[in-house]
Formats: structure tokens, C-alpha cells, sequence
């Protein structure tokens, strides 16, 4: 997803961000449950795809393992978590406080139980099970957070040490590799709340996926 601003309507700048997404936070369209342990690095196909993952080479598993992958389809962006909650306003929905979710690519729906991811599986949690379920999978509508600045005030960074700058001595035997290091102590802060408010919508996206799929 490119980054800079977008569009302007109504005076107001609009700049996208994946981080102010909340993936598959809306209401459900698929979820199903994990029904095999799903360890980290799992997921990719055994073939290297144009980003250089390989599930074969670290002898890894190639495929995730569901109760079932009806209405799961090549490109969908789902979401794999450990915890649901009905605090948000959809039952059995995901958590974005879940500490182990993260969301991926599907790459191919390889059977009626396993389908593979464009990217590995970088997470902890997912090798123990409740009851035989390892984890969910949960296709469903995104929910999008704008943050909406009105006084530049509005957010500012308070400083509490100026940077510190030190250059070490080079380290190779050519003395062309310098070294640089900073220390500062800051921190962003709200300061006014009347000039920001937190919007949330719901809508599509554009995939940001890490490959071109086709299915």
C-alpha cells in the first residue's frame, strides 16, 4: 500500500496506513477453527515464491490445517488468532488486543482442510489445544481507524534529554565503516483533546499482499 497522502475532501488530507487497520475486526463472513499444531515459519508452500520464502528448507510445515476451508478462496486476507470476544460488537469476533494474531495472504486453498499463506508464520501459541482447536481462522470485514487532527497542537513530542550523538572509531581495515549512536528520551503525547478525534469505518482494502496471487 502506497504511502503520502491519497486525496483531499473537504480541507482534510487523507493518508493511508496498514498500521491503522484493524484486520478482520468486523462482521464475520468465514471463521473456522485451527485443527493441527501451526508452529512458527509454517505455512508457505515448499516451491520459493519471489520473496524467498521456503517452507521445505527449514523443514517446516507447507499448508495450515482447519476444520474446514468453505468460503476460503486464493488472495482472501485472514486473520489467525488464539482468543475471541463479543466486546466489540460481533460475536465471537477478533481480538486486536490479541497478542498472537496477525493477519496473511491465502496463497492456494489446497484441500477441503489446509491451505497455504503467501508469507510465514511468525508467532507464538499455536502449538498447544483447547478441546482439539489450535487457534481460529477468520475471513471477515476490516475496520478502519482515521485519526482526525485539527489543531497542530494537537499532538507534540516532549523531550526529556536532548539527542546525544557519539561517532565510534571505524571498524574495518580500510577505516571506512563509521559507526553512529544516539540516545534521546522522548515521548508523543495528546495534549489537546478537543483538535483530535478517532473515527472507525468499515470497508475494503486494497491487498497488501506480499506476492500476486491468483486463484
Amino acid at each position: 500500500m502506497a504511502y503520502g497522502i491519497k486525496g483531499v475532501y473537504m480541507d482534510v488530507a487523507f493518508i493511508p496506513t496498514v498500521a491503522n487497520v484493524l484486520w478482520c475486526c468486523g462482521p464475520i463472513a468465514v471463521q473456522t477453527t485451527i485443527t493441527a499444531p501451526m508452529d512458527t515459519l509454517d505455512g508457505v508452500p515448499d516451491e520459493a515464491d519471489d520473496q524467498g520464502w521456503d517452507s521445505a528448507q527449514d523443514g517446516k510445515t507447507a499448508y495450515i490445517t482447519v476444520a474446514s476451508t468453505a468460503g476460503l478462496t486464493a488472495g482472501d486476507i485472514v486473520v489467525l488468532h488464539t482468543t475471541r470476544t463479543d466486546d466489540y460488537g460481533v460475536t465471537g469476533g477478533v481480538d486486536p488486543g490479541d497478542g498472537t494474531s496477525d493477519w496473511r495472504v491465502i496463497d492456494t486453498v489446497i484441500s477441503g482442510t489446509t491451505f497455504s499463506i503467501t508469507k510465514p508464520w511468525l508467532k507464538d501459541g499455536f502449538m498447544s489445544a483447547s478441546a482439539g482447536v489450535y487457534g481460529y481462522v477468520t475471513l471477515a470485514a476490516h475496520v478502519h481507524m482515521s485519526n482526525f487532527i485539527a489543531n497542530p497542537g494537537a499532538i507534540q513530542m516532549g523531550v526529556a534529554q536532548s539527542p546525544t550523538v557519539n561517532e565510534a572509531d571505524p571498524i574495518d581495515d580500510m577505516q571506512k565503516q563509521h559507526r553512529v549512536a544516539w540516545d534521546f528520551h522522548g515521548k508523543v503525547q495528546l495534549i489537546d483533546h478537543q483538535g483530535l478525534r478517532n473515527v472507525y469505518t468499515r470497508g475494503a482494502v486494497v491487498n497488501p499482499g506480499q506476492m500476486t496471487v491468483t486463484g
